[in-house]
Parts: structure tokens; C-alpha cells; sequence
């Protein structure tokens, strides 16, 4: 059977059935299963807020935009993705939040700490976390491919060079050895990477373009 798969581009803009909807920052990985389950949008509220917004809600992708299949009311109503507490100053968390940063200054009595909602099990990863090879580093991640329906990734696009000589290449995920929050390394060497074929980097995907074709559609 045919796999309806799309690209999911992070730091692309993100549209809603009734408009725009926003930025999506990071992507939420099970590391472990190798598929994308959310997807992290900061809406275009005056005072935005970051949105965790499950993989299933996207209808489509294209090159520099993701459309969700609800409303801009439908996403204020999804959990937010990070979430601020105050600590006052006096306080037992106080001086561990010093600990780790003993040369900050406080200057209010409570303290700012944001944390991340992020699923038990799971890590978030941005568009430019490091791709490592097994001979050493290899480029930085723009993309992944994933099955619509699932969320499971096939591919990862793996971004190599600098200004003009920017290319990017299709990394099955049979060849990912480990995900994290700061790296993806793979199980080749940067001469496998280098013979995998070239993607041009302004291209428009097609929905199943890697599992029919093995090419992009400009």
C-alpha cells in the first residue's frame, strides 16, 4: 500500500482553516519509536504563546508553510507547550536555580522559570541541531519526512555547506543511530552522506515524492 508521506519544515509559517496561525519552532520526537507526535507552534497573539499541537492536525505541507486542519480558535485551545512559575528569592529552589547559574543577578524578589511540557519519553529538536556521522560532524538538520498518518520518520534532510554551496540530502532513517534534543548522529560516514543524491533547496514537495520517485518536484 502506498505511504502518504510529508516533509515537516520547522521555522515554517503555520496556517489555520481560517488563517494564519502562527510559527512552528520545534518538533517532538519519541526517540525511541522514531516518529514525530506534536509539533510546537507559537501563534501570532500579541502576547504569543507557544502551542503543542498533536502531528495529526496537519493537512499539508509545503516548502515554507504547514496547514493545520482547525481553526485559529481551535489552536488557542491546545495545551501550551511551555509554561512560566515564579520562585521567590528566599526560597529552597532559589539557591538550586543559583547553583547552576551562580553568576546571575536577581534583581526582582520572584524569579522567572519556564518549563516545557514535553510527552514522558520524548525530546523537542529545532531546525540546525548537528548531524553527526561516524567520522565526525556532518551537517545540521532542515527537515524530516514523516508518514502523515503515523507521524513515523523515513528520512531526515540533512543540510550541508554554507551561503552558496548549501546542499541538502535525503538520510533514510535506517540510518539514524540516535536522536537528541542537540544532535542526530547516523550509522555512515560523511563520504556516504556526500553520495547520497542532492535536493534542490527551492523545490516544492510532493506528497509521496522519496516512496514513489525518489526525486522532488521543483
Amino acid at each position: 500500500m502506498e505511504q502518504h508521506t510529508s516533509t515537516i519544515p520547522v521555522g515554517a509559517r503555520v496556517y489555520c482553516t481560517d488563517g494564519y496561525g502562527g510559527i512552528l519552532t520545534q518538533l517532538v520526537i519519541d526517540p525511541v519509536a522514531r516518529r514525530v507526535t506534536h509539533v510546537v507552534v507559537q501563534d501570532g497573539a500579541l502576547q504569543a504563546v507557544d502551542h503543542l499541537v498533536p502531528v495529526e492536525r496537519i493537512a499539508s505541507t509545503e516548502r515554507d508553510r504547514v496547514m493545520l486542519d482547525c481553526t485559529q480558535a481551535d489552536l488557542s485551545t491546545f495545551e501550551p507547550f511551555t509554561e512560566a512559575h515564579y520562585i521567590r528569592s528566599g526560597a529552597k529552589d532559589f539557591y538550586e536555580v543559583y547553583a547552576f547559574y551562580p553568576y546571575t543577578e536577581f534583581e526582582a524578589e520572584n524569579i522567572p522559570v519556564v518549563d516545557q511540557h514535553i510527552p514522558r519519553g520524548e525530546l523537542t529538536i529545532r531546525r540546525g541541531a548537528r548531524v553527526e556521522a561516524n567520522d565526525g560532524p556532518a551537517g545540521m538538520v532542515s527537515e524530516f519526512v514523516v508518514d502523515r498518518a503515523s507521524g513515523a520518520i523515513s528520512h531526515i534532510i540533512v543540510q550541508r555547506g554554507h551561503l552558496f554551496g548549501k546542499q541538502e540530502r535525503a538520510v533514510p532513517v535506517t540510518a539514524i543511530g540516535r536522536i537528541s534534543s542537540a544532535a542526530v548522529s547516523l550509522n555512515m560516514s560523511r563520504d556516504d552522506l556526500e553520495a547520497l543524491p542532492t535536493i534542490p533547496l527551492r523545490r516544492r514537495y510532493t506528497l509521496n515524492a522519496i516512496h514513489m520517485h525518489n526525486r522532488w518536484e521543483r
